[in-house]
């Protein structure tokens, strides 16, 4: 799947990745899990405004899956707000939810049977909305770990030097 994803930007010693599949949110974890890292978790203004103009700038199309969903075993959780948490186990200290006073149409979260967040682009500009799991949304992942290079010639280096005699592709 290397092939299919783009790094969006570097910030604050994570990489931010698209992938260029939509699926859903619960499909977006699997895939993120199975690559090193995890749905972007926005943890700060911070963050959120240095990775959403990477996003822009990528000029893809629609909404972009957030790493936050509403856990209805939490505690705390009741609709529309309660329970909301980070897939990275950060706390939910900073929001970007879409809300009237920000040319909205309604207030968001909205509750219901939408527990996954997305940010959601518009005229208004880049807010979080709560979607139902089986709405399609561009996939961004968080990675923090260590990058790990596995060529097709079994070299774990960053990058090798060949001197093929014949025409070869290596990945």
């Amino acid at each position: 799947n290397s092939g299919l994803w783009s790094l969006l930007v570097k910030y604050n010693n994570h990489y931010y990745l698209q992938y260029k599949t939509r699926m859903t949110w619960p499909q977006a974890k699997i895939l993120c899990e199975q690559n090193g890292g995890y749905m972007y978790c926005v943890n700060s203004q911070m963050e959120n405004d240095n990775v959403s103009v990477s996003i822009a700038n990528s000029q893809a199309f629609g909404d972009f899956l957030l790493g936050l969903y509403q856990d209805s075993n939490d505690p705390n959780y009741f609709e529309p707000s309660g329970g909301w948490k980070w897939l990275d186990g950060s706390a939910l200290s900073y929001t970007n939810w879409a809300s009237i006073d920000k040319g909205w149409v309604q207030n968001e979260p909205s509750g219901g049977s939408e527990n996954f967040g997305i940010m959601d682009w518009s005229n208004t500009g880049a807010y979080w909305n709560d979607i139902d799991g089986n709405i399609n949304g561009t996939v961004i992942m968080e990675y923090t770990g260590n990058t790990t290079y596995k060529w097709s010639n079994g070299s774990a280096n960053a990058s090798i030097s060949v001197t093929p005699d014949t025409n070869t592709v290596y990945y």
